[in-house]
């Protein structure tokens, strides 16, 4: 989901990328990738085969995306934990 000044946006999003980063040693899980559009301006990437993350693993998710002409970034740790 994409925000503009605290107010959720549902359209007129374009260029969205993620790129998905292993904390531990830098390297790219996911390189710079475009998503594309879902519903209500939800933007998505299916991972495969060795782009899904490992339980246990930190990583870093950077999406950008053009809203209104200027580049948004959300950068946020994510990860599973291990069972």
């Amino acid at each position: 989901l994409w925000y503009k000044d605290g107010v959720r946006v549902t359209s007129g999003i374009t260029a969205a990328k993620l790129q998905v980063i292993r904390v531990a040693d830098d390297t790219d899980l996911i390189a710079e990738t475009a998503m594309t559009g879902g519903a209500a301006g939800r933007m998505r990437y299916g991972a495969v085969g060795g782009e899904r993350i490992t339980p246990g693993v930190a990583y870093t998710a950077i999406a950008t995306a053009t809203i209104d002409g200027a580049t948004r970034t959300d950068e946020r740790i994510i990860g599973q934990r291990s069972v």
